[in-house]
């Protein structure tokens, strides 16, 4: 599995512990009833679109289906690289389009931290060395 695809599968299980997800064909609605004003959980993750037409057109459905919610914003997020310039101008009502990207890094790359004499770390292991570090607070 591929770096990005892998993120994403993380994104979805995480949006899942909080919000409500229904998985169509070409788009994926999370909500949270609890957090319904909240941007990040209450938004239209699309997946595929065949051109930048059918794209407009599955984001207009989705701020009509916001609207029927009576929510104040419809979030779209895609993950599938599209021309911003051929979408909006095919949206109907204006909209802001907004890019996020991922950046990978090689821990083995990385300089190893050195070893600080001065500290040492021990785990927490039995009722009385907690009960001794509550009292040194």
């Amino acid at each position: 599995m591929r770096l990005e695809e892998t993120i994403l599968q993380c994104e979805i299980a995480y949006m899942r512990c909080f919000a409500r997800m229904t998985d169509g064909a070409d788009a994926a609605e999370f909500r949270d009833p609890l957090l319904p004003d909240m941007y990040y959980r209450n938004f239209t993750r699309i997946k595929r679109a065949e051109n930048a037409e059918a794209l407009a057109a599955r984001i207009g459905a989705s701020g009509a289906a916001r609207r029927r919610e009576g929510a104040g914003f419809c979030l779209v997020r895609s993950h599938a690289g599209f021309d911003a310039s051929a979408v909006l101008p095919a949206l109907p009502e204006a909209g802001e389009v907004s890019y996020s990207s991922y950046y990978a890094l090689d821990r083995d790359k990385l300089p190893k931290p050195g070893k600080l004499p001065a500290i040492n770390i021990r785990q927490v292991n039995n009722p009385g060395m907690l009960a001794y570090i509550s009292a040194a607070r």
